[in-house]
């Protein structure tokens, strides 16, 4: 009866171990392209034949993955078993977060989901990934940020601006100075430097004029750095 057991419990392990090994694919290059293999055996699971490949990200609760990949001048989706779910039609894409990914078609980029469906029409001449339901998006030369969930937009109105993130976003003013707006699209750190960069884990590189410094989410100086 023991090992009965045992030889159950080496069966299951080892078919864990294959469905692991069979989800587990990493991107390699050889000859100009790009294929996925397993991670553990190195074994070829998808052949060589993209022009660009990200790594496989999860998307399900089933284990499944996929991938941004280029083919023949256009880019799509695929699954870790190199199956397409999203055709090769978008001049350039994005990995999905939240659940949507910006995607440039006759170029002008809008959103997309996992279906395929259009979330938000093709009419920006950029558009950034999606954090806490807000993307940065560019038309005509101007900058502003969009709700994807209520399509409501913060008016194009900043000569520059990065992704939001912990809640804000580092926006550049007419007179080419960066402050920190809400998702709202309110300042919360008054425009004052000539850099800044964006959040992460509560603080901000800027450039004061005079040296970079680190800022908390208040806009107070944290930590100065040395030249």
């Amino acid at each position: 009866m023991r090992t009965k057991i045992l030889q159950l419990i080496f069966v299951f392990a080892a078919a864990s171990v294959i469905n692991s090994s069979a989800q587990s694919v990493i991107p390699f290059y050889k000859n100009g392209v790009s294929g996925y293999k397993d991670a553990a055996t190195g074994q070829v699971v998808i052949p060589a034949k993209y022009r660009s490949a990200s790594t496989m990200i999860p998307y399900n609760k089933g284990g499944d993955s996929y991938a941004v990949v280029s083919f023949e001048g256009k880019f799509g989706y695929i699954n870790q078993k190199g199956e397409v779910l999203i055709p090769f039609i978008y001049d350039m894409a994005n990995i999905f977060t939240e659940g949507i990914a910006a995607v440039k078609l006759n170029g002008k980029y809008g959103f997309i989901n996992m279906k395929n469906e259009t979330i938000i029409p093709f009419q920006y001449d950029y558009a950034g990934k999606v954090n806490s339901g807000i993307a940065r998006i560019e038309k005509n030369g101007m900058w502003g940020f969009l709700n994807v969930s209520t399509k409501a937009e913060i008016a194009l109105q900043f000569y520059s601006a990065n992704d939001f993130s912990e809640g804000l976003a580092s926006v550049k003013n007419a007179d080419g100075q960066w402050g920190f707006i809400n998702a709202q699209g309110n300042y919360v750190i008054a425009p004052q430097f000539t850099k800044a960069d964006t959040f992460n884990h509560g603080r901000a590189m800027v450039h004061n004029g005079n040296n970079y410094v680190y800022i908390n989410t208040t806009g107070q100086v944290i930590q100065t750095l040395e030249r």
